[in-house]
């Protein structure tokens, strides 16, 4: 085995996992939290990782581990905020999940349209945006597992709170990035 391809085909396992993550949730008795689900998730998650530990510690990353990463990390959350609306719609919520969302797509547009114009560089990821993935993660992770109103619950929703912020200040960031970028590309007057 190529040790060196591990780090992608970790990615790719956890695209492939999650409609099984789907069928757990629906596969839970209505009202008692979805442990198979959120035992998946969890596991999926941190994949996340592995991976990324993996592919710097060997000196693994390519082009498509970049590509793979995000979108693997993106369907899972989105997966999990849109069964959950589903799940328990409450307004809070939804706003949530729309913000975190609506971020992910714009950022998503912003990073293919900045590699396009060769300024892929001044989008990498900052630590203020791992932190986010971590505080969302965790808190849809213990969104999943408890059904019931719950402290889980309450930490689950401040976490995605926390997520919703540094969503946005990151979102900030990235743009002003991309603008000083472009600034420092334009031809002098």
């Amino acid at each position: 085995m190529n040790r060196h391809a591990l780090p992608n085909q970790i990615t790719a396992l956890r695209i492939l996992l999650i409609p099984l993550f789907l069928v757990l949730f629906y596969a839970s008795l209505p009202g008692h939290g979805h442990p198979w689900a959120a035992l998946l998730f969890a596991l999926l998650a941190a994949s996340d990782w592995v991976d990324g530990y993996l592919a710097r510690r060997w000196q693994a990353s390519s082009a498509l581990g970049a590509l793979l990463d995000p979108i693997a990390d993106k369907l899972l959350t989105t997966a999990a905020l849109v069964l959950l609306v589903a799940d328990r719609p409450s307004p809070w919520l939804v706003l949530c999940a729309f913000a975190l969302l609506g971020r992910d797509l714009s950022i998503s547009a912003l990073r293919a349209w900045a590699n396009g114009q060769g300024l892929g560089h001044v989008l990498a990821v900052t630590p203020a945006a791992k932190v986010k993935t971590a505080c969302e993660m965790t808190a849809l992770l213990l969104m999943l597992v408890v059904a019931a109103p719950s402290p889980w619950q309450k930490l689950g929703m401040v976490l995605l709170s926390v997520a919703v912020f540094l969503s946005l200040t990151t979102a900030i960031t990235y743009l002003r990035r991309a603008i000083d970028g472009i600034g420092d590309r334009a031809p002098p007057p």
